[in-house]
């Protein structure tokens, strides 16, 4: 950094919308793309990348899914490795009853990243379930009725913020 360029100091900041609909119907051992995606130019090297993701997440029976935030094609933020357990960013595991088909959550995840460049970066959300028969959802319920009283849309959001190394 330079000598005007503190330690810290917010360098740029940019974000992606989500304001539709997208859904995946992978198993969790095959993560997929959920639809949501910001890329960022580092300015420096030395930069570090905080990402902030506040995702309405939604699915069949709201059991075992998984969420990864990921940087290029790398999963990112994953737990420790423990027995067979799936590693991932997030997991949900909200198994109380039939009413979760009407349910969505507000999942959010946030992270400093050190990707140690200064080429375009992209950073995006994977989902996956423990079946490859349900689905997850971004911005709706399973339910999905068309009715004013039950089953809205939501958003999610990326921002991403350079932070000077």
């Amino acid at each position: 950094p330079s000598a005007t360029q503190s330690f810290g100091k917010i360098l740029q900041v940019v974000q992606t919308v989500k304001t539709d609909t997208s859904s995946v119907g992978a198993q969790y051992d095959s993560p997929a793309d959920l639809g949501i995606s910001c890329a960022i130019t580092p300015s420096s090297s030395s930069s570090k990348i905080l990402v902030d993701c506040n995702l309405n997440i939604g699915g069949e029976d709201m059991f075992g899914q998984y969420i990864w935030l990921v940087r290029g094609s790398t999963q990112i933020l994953l737990s420790d490795a423990d027995g067979n357990r799936t590693r991932a960013s997030k997991y949900i595991d909200h198994y109380a009853n039939s009413n979760d088909d009407y349910n969505s959550i507000d999942v959010n995840i946030k992270y400093l990243d050190s990707p140690s460049t200064t080429s375009a970066t992209t950073y995006k959300i994977q989902g996956a379930t423990y079946s490859a028969n349900k689905e997850m959802y971004l911005n709706r319920n399973h339910n999905n009725r068309d009715s004013a009283d039950y089953d809205g849309r939501g958003t999610s959001t990326i921002t991403l913020m350079e932070v000077a190394g």
